[in-house]
């Protein structure tokens, strides 16, 4: 039986710093659980605490330390011998506090035609930091990225501009899952961009040969790379005055994306403002992801867009499940045209 341990979801589920009180060690196909012999124990650890790129990216901290006590107590209450290298990990792990880092890594493994690739993304060890909610990866923007990984042929070769890319998740997975022809990620928080173009690079910039690590938000006000024969923005576009601000990318794109954007009814008009300067430009089409946080704050961007002359659809269709995090909130994605454009059709 205990062939039948899934380790690499074991693994999957640890990388994305899956909530300990959600983990599951059930073996693969069954709802019972079975030993955990010294060497299983030793490939779980090879894939998650012992794992070279999360000692290189670590996770943070304070996670893998419940998660080796997880793995503790879930050994010490079926009377199974430990292996020794669990509670030499963990003791040196005590030896850490959080405060000694401001940044941790969430490493995502997702589909990429055939194949698994990992995406690292350092964020910020706190939701609020710098005076922003952006320096960490939100619930919708790994649902959207199972939208898109789910309709991949409809983006592939498109030219895509993602609005409030945040640390990059949605990209990351786009680029690597969907191939798109032009991806341009963008934000406007100094911060926020700054860690979205390491985001970039880390996953991206070894097929340009550019150093990864050591770049500033200085160098970063135009960064375009080529990825695998696909080119890769990062740009500075605030929403206000949206004309203005995009005068100098020239962008026109084929589908928009935008992830946890619609949170606060005081940013909505600037929102709405972007939106409709795209959409009424050309034949594109905008999918945005709303974790349903507020209902009053979802139906007044709904009342907003109608008042533009946009029009909206929910789509409830079933997605591609790649991320295992639990939904805490409920996520609505909804597809937003121009009726103006499209009636010209």
């Amino acid at each position: 039986m205990t062939e039948t341990i899934d380790v690499e979801y074991i693994q999957k589920q640890f990388l994305c710093c899956t909530p300990v009180t959600e983990f599951n060690f059930a073996i693969s196909g069954h709802s019972e659980e079975c030993q955990l012999t010294l060497d299983i124990q030793k490939a779980i650890l090879d894939n998650t605490v012992n794992d070279d790129l999360v000692r290189k990216y670590p996770i943070k901290r304070s996670y893998q330390k419940a998660f080796l006590k997880l793995l503790i107590n879930k050994l010490e209450r079926s009377c199974e011998e430990l292996h020794d290298d669990i509670y030499d990990l963990y003791c040196t792990l005590l030896s850490y506090t959080e405060s000694e880092s401001q940044t941790h890594y969430q490493h995502y493994m997702i589909p990429r035609k055939g194949s698994v690739v990992r995406i690292l993304l350092c964020e910020s060890t706190n939701i609020i930091s710098m005076g922003t909610t952006g320096l960490c990866s939100w619930q919708g923007a790994s649902r959207l990225a199972e939208w898109c990984i789910t309709n991949d042929k409809k983006l592939e070769g498109k030219t895509i501009l993602e609005l409030g890319s945040g640390v990059g998740l949605t990209g990351l997975v786009v680029i690597n899952s969907c191939l798109p022809k032009h991806y341009i990620f963008s934000d406007c928080h100094p911060a926020v961009l700054d860690m979205l173009c390491r985001n970039v690079r880390r996953n991206l910039g070894q097929s340009t040969g550019q150093c990864l690590e050591k770049d500033t938000y200085n160098e970063f006000s135009k960064l375009n790379l080529d990825y695998n024969g696909n080119q890769v923005e990062v740009v500075d576009l605030p929403w206000e005055n949206i004309e203005k601000n995009e005068s100098e990318y020239h962008i026109t794109p084929d589908v928009i994306l935008a992830a946890d954007v619609v949170y606060d009814y005081d940013i909505i008009p600037a929102l709405i403002q972007a939106l409709t300067f795209f959409l009424s430009r050309s034949n594109c089409y905008a999918v945005i992801a709303i974790t349903n946080r507020n209902e009053d704050t979802i139906s007044r961007f709904l009342d907003q867009l109608e008042r533009q002359n946009l029009a909206f659809e929910e789509d409830k269709k079933e997605y591609l499940r790649v991320f295992v995090r639990p939904d805490v909130t409920p996520i609505k994605i909804f597809k937003i045209i121009s009726k103006i454009v499209y009636s010209k059709k």
